[in-house]
């Protein structure tokens, strides 16, 4: 017998119902419900309708999505009046760590949750984190050491409190917002290392010693899409030209937003998101990315940077010292100078190493500090609109929007936080448009799913940059850059109304 429109959606609706209700069940109501979803329509058996958890509300929503595509409705609203009616309440994005709205400085506060007793450590971290570091031997001990190849002279200089450092600059020249990792691709698509320069680029240095060369960039914008393409060109080599082959990977400083959260939350929780082989069959194949821990000498999840190439916060902290600052530590001890680099190898060095334990310990526990700034709700009914069509479009497959961290992190106040990132932290194909270079077992076109939290300050900036290389200029252009494995929610947001694009980016500009 034919089931008419109303009695679909009522069929649904029952089954929704169940389903919330199926925590307080006793162990013989699930076969109830399983005989509701075969009374309601023949085909619900073929489907897991029953959620074993129901605090795990993206199972809940994907069970809902599955029933609204079986059931398409004839009006697209009512879709997205069921998707807003679903949706879980939003709670304080970074649990207790959430810190009020201050658009001055949203992105160096402490979480509000953080114990007295370790304020003075998270302090120190703070003053080695903005503090600007010299050559050695310096006036100040403690802050020598620098180069003499660099990047930057301070973490401050690529990740200001206010917002994104300059990135690509008027003129084809780039700022320090944007850093080049290098790599070497062959013949058989086998990538290594560049000998002469390394795994990054540093482009400045102190006298006397030769910087590896500069990076300019030209742009040319496709009259079909309206999209931008970034073209960079390495320029001024100072040490011979690279290996044939050579590929720029260009690095937008990231935000640092809420990153003792994520690392808070439980390795098994992520690895339970994994679908390499889309046995769901969503066309989302995310996989974790294992990468070599230098700390345990062993392979560990990595979960930092653009492709997730760090297990730690301490070592990412370590890795930035020593490639973005040419500063040495207990974790890379040695300098970032090439074999062939003998005047930077020849320079004096401020210690052995130049960080100490306790200052790179105190610098790592700074950003395990670090608040998430709260939401900023101008019209709420936007924001709920938005939010819908977020989920609608597919956008929630990769940039998870919940989680709640683990118990086991070593500092107590980080566990059971009920966050909102917008992430999975896995590796996800974005297609070729988006290749660049391989880094660890990340191919060039695999990236790590960015939080989206606090993106409103990253898009406030004047000459704001999106996506890994900052070749979007606005949130809408990121959007229409995703390939891949994101195909399909871009395809969705490409056949939304212009004001239903607007009201999703409104969503996001204030998450």
């Amino acid at each position: 017998m034919p089931i008419n429109n109303s009695s679909k959606w009522l069929s649904i609706l029952w089954i929704l119902l169940c389903l919330a209700c199926n925590d307080e069940a006793s162990p013989g109501q699930d076969a109830d419900i399983i005989d509701v979803a075969d009374a309601s329509h023949e085909d619900i058996s073929e489907y897991d309708l029953v959620s074993s958890d129901m605090s795990d509300m993206d199972t809940f929503l994907a069970d809902a999505d599955v029933l609204v595509d079986m059931f398409p409705p004839e009006d697209m609203d009512m879709e997205q009046d069921l998707s807003e009616m679903m949706l879980p309440e939003l709670t304080p994005p970074g649990g207790e760590a959430t810190i009020s709205h201050d658009p001055a400085t949203p992105f160096l506060q402490f979480a509000p949750n953080l114990p007295l007793s370790e304020l003075r450590r998270a302090s120190l971290g703070r003053e080695l984190f903005v503090a600007d570091w010299t050559a050695a031997p310096g006036n100040r001990e403690l802050l020598d050491g620098l180069g003499p190849l660099f990047v930057a002279q301070s973490c401050l200089s690529c990740h200001p409190s206010s917002g994104q450092a300059p990135t690509l600059t008027a003129g084809g020249g780039v700022g320090v917002g944007i850093l080049f990792r290098l790599g070497v691709k062959d013949s058989g698509d086998t990538w290594s290392t560049e000998p002469t320069y390394g795994a990054q680029l540093q482009n400045l240095s102190f006298a006397g010693v030769p910087s590896e060369g500069v990076v300019r960039w030209s742009a040319s914008e496709d009259s079909d899409s309206g999209l931008q393409h970034i073209d960079f060109k390495l320029e001024n080599v100072s040490y011979g030209e690279p290996l044939e082959g050579t590929v720029l990977g260009p690095r937008r400083s990231p935000s640092l937003v809420g990153m003792g959260l994520l690392d808070a939350i439980d390795e098994d929780t992520i690895r339970a998101w994994e679908d390499p082989e889309d046995l769901d069959g969503d066309g989302i194949s995310g996989r974790a990315h294992q990468v070599w821990d230098v700390e345990s000498q062993s392979m560990k999840l990595g979960r930092f940077g653009w492709k997730a190439i760090h297990t730690t916060l301490k070592q990412q902290t370590a890795g930035a010292l020593s490639e973005d600052m040419g500063l040495t530590s207990p974790v890379f001890p040695e300098p970032n100078c090439r074999a062939s680099q003998t005047a930077c190898l020849d320079a004096p060095s401020g210690g052995s190493p130049e960080v100490s334990h306790d200052s790179l310990e105190s610098m790592s526990y700074f950003l395990l500090a670090l608040g998430v700034p709260d939401r900023e709700v101008f019209d709420e009914e936007r924001l709920n609109g938005g939010r819908a069509l977020f989920h609608q479009v597919g956008c929630a497959g990769c940039h998870r929007p919940s989680v709640t961290t683990g118990s086991e992190h070593t500092q107590a106040w980080l566990n059971h936080q009920t966050i909102w990132p917008y992430t999975d932290l896995l590796l996800h194909d974005m297609g070729e448009n988006l290749a660049d270079i391989q880094e660890g077992d990340a191919g060039p076109s695999e990236w790590r799913t960015p939080p989206l939290w606090s993106l409103r300050f990253i898009a406030s900036q004047p000459d704001a940059r999106f996506l890994h290389d900052g070749r979007a200029r606005t949130v809408n252009e990121a959007i229409l850059w995703h390939g891949g494995e994101a195909s399909e929610a871009q395809q969705g947001y490409r056949e939304l109304s212009e004001d239903e694009r607007a009201q999703l980016i409104d969503f996001l500009m204030s998450i």
